[in-house]
């Protein structure tokens, strides 16, 4: 075997390994949650050793940081894709919004992203890691209907913020509610509104007012 097959093989080997990894403790997280999760059944589901774990992290923090992320990825790919196939700018930031409504419903999203996700992380270090999935495909979108026109000029780092942490709310409030369903409709009535909102108007279109010139005193 050649060195650049050996390590080919190596490096296959070792992804193979943290695919198998992040697979059965994205389900123990789920059933169990962080504090109930263990690192010995987690790697047996994986018919790997413990030792194969802190050979990819270096403790459960860190396995379950890298779940967290990966799920984050394949949120923002689900959204992506249900706005690729929206009409226009406005419609693909309202489309994506309330396709991640949905996809909390999912019970390896809600426990992982919204329930322990920001115990375990920390605040800042979730905010950080859901901005720059989530937000940053947010902010494209709106920076995009603000470009074509069709919602009006504001700040877009603020804008951002404030639908990512209404959207985030939202989905933890259908997370908690007893009747989910009943709290999706209302989540998704209340979020239609407010983005509709942002539509762009015909005073948004004019031109600011001139003041008229002040006359001098004589």
């Amino acid at each position: 075997m050649t060195a650049r097959a050996e390590r080919r093989t190596n490096a296959e080997w070792s992804e193979q390994t943290r695919t198998a990894l992040l697979a059965a403790a994205r389900a123990a997280f789920t059933e169990h949650g962080y504090e109930g999760a263990s690192l010995n059944d987690i790697a047996s589901a994986a018919n790997l050793t413990k030792g194969a774990i802190y050979h990819h992290y270096t403790d459960k923090r860190a396995l379950f940081r890298a779940v967290f992320e990966d799920i984050e990825r394949q949120i923002v790919d689900g959204i992506e894709r249900v706005a690729a196939r929206s009409p226009s700018a406005h419609t693909a930031v309202l489309r994506g919004c309330e396709a991640f409504l949905d996809i909390v419903l999912d019970e390896q999203v809600s426990r992982i992203v919204l329930v322990d996700g920001p115990s375990v992380l920390g605040w800042s270090t979730w905010r950080a890691i859901d901005y720059a999935t989530g937000g940053r495909s947010l902010r494209a979108g709106l920076d995009a209907a603000m470009r074509s026109g069709e919602i009006a000029a504001l700040d877009v780092d603020a804008l951002t913020s404030l639908i990512s942490g209404a959207v985030n709310e939202l989905a933890l409030a259908i997370v908690e509610a007893p009747d989910r369903t009943r709290a999706r409709r209302a989540a998704r009535s209340a979020l239609r509104r407010l983005i509709k909102g942002l539509r762009r108007s015909a005073e948004d279109s004019r031109p600011p007012r001139r003041s008229a010139p002040r006359r001098r005193r004589v």
